[in-house]
């Protein structure tokens, strides 16, 4: 959707009940993403776009690649992380991933060259 494009903030309306993909794929200058108040299928923390199932993390669908964060903690509910999420995220170091993570998707942090701490819970079940 936005991909490619020197988009620095992102803000997701109240109105928006779909996002199927990484809408800003490969967009290296994002440094916020964030979600009206308003909005209850999505929510935004630490700059992490997540899909909420009965008002909890479900999908961590993106990132925003130029935060300024070099530690990122995927919330606790999060069953999956979308394909391509975090790529380009070559400030992030540390990643915890929660301990209800079942799914990681194909390239999920792709290019993301740093990190060099990653914790994954005995929950995960597939990556493909």
């Amino acid at each position: 959707c936005f991909s490619g494009t020197p988009l620095v903030s992102l803000k997701i309306p109240k109105n928006t009940e779909t996002i199927e993909r990484n809408l800003v794929f490969d967009d290296r200058a994002l440094e916020r993403i964030q979600v009206s108040d308003e909005n209850t299928h999505f929510m935004a923390v630490d700059n992490v776009l997540y899909e909420l199932r009965d008002g909890v993390p479900f999908r961590a669908i993106c990132y925003a690649p130029a935060s300024a964060s070099n530690t990122v903690n995927i919330e606790e509910g999060t069953e999956q992380i979308e394909r391509v999420a975090f790529a380009y995220a070559n400030n992030i170091t540390t990643l915890s991933l929660p301990s209800t993570l079942k799914k990681i998707t194909e390239n999920a942090f792709f290019w993301c060259e740093n990190i060099q701490e990653l914790h994954i819970p005995d929950s995960l079940q597939a990556v493909v």
